[in-house]
C-alpha cells in the first residue's frame, strides 16, 4: 500500500505493533515527532531502527547518524521502554565503530 506517513489511512489502534528500519533518520526533529505521533495512533507500539551515529558511511546522502542520547531529546515526551545499540552488517566495518554498534533500536510505547 502506498500512502502519506504522516496521515496514516489506518483507524485508530488498527495495529498492535508498528515497525520501521531506516527510515526515522531522514526528517527533522519535527518531522519525527508527527511522524511517531500518527504511528501512535495506528499502533500501541512503535519498534524501530535506524543507522548510528557510529555507522561507517552515509547510504543515501541525508541521513542523521546520531547516537541515543539524541534520539531520546528528540523523542522527549515520549514514553520509550527500550533504547539499545545492536549489531554490525559487516565485519569489516568493526575497526572503524571503535567497539560500537552500527544500529539503534527504540520501542514507543505512548505520549508521556
Amino acid at each position: 500500500m502506498r500512502a502519506d506517513a504522516f496521515k496514516l489511512p489506518f483507524s485508530d489502534n488498527y495495529f498492535d505493533i508498528t515497525f520501521s528500519q531506516g527510515f526515522f533518520e531522514h526528517f527533522s526533529d519535527g518531522e519525527i515527532k508527527r511522524l511517531i505521533t500518527d504511528q501512535l495512533r495506528v499502533g500501541k507500539k512503535i519498534i524501530f531502527s535506524v543507522p548510528s551515529f557510529w555507522y561507517p558511511r552515509r547510504d543515501f546522502g541525508n541521513e542523521r547518524l546520531m547516537k541515543i542520547e539524541d534520539w531520546l531529546d528528540i523523542l522527549n515526551g515520549f514514553r520509550i521502554s527500550k533504547s539499545f545499540y545492536y549489531g554490525l552488517t559487516s565485519r569489516r566495518f568493526k575497526h572503524l565503530l571503535q567497539r560500537k554498534s552500527a544500529h539503534i533500536c527504540l520501542v514507543v510505547e505512548e505520549r508521556k
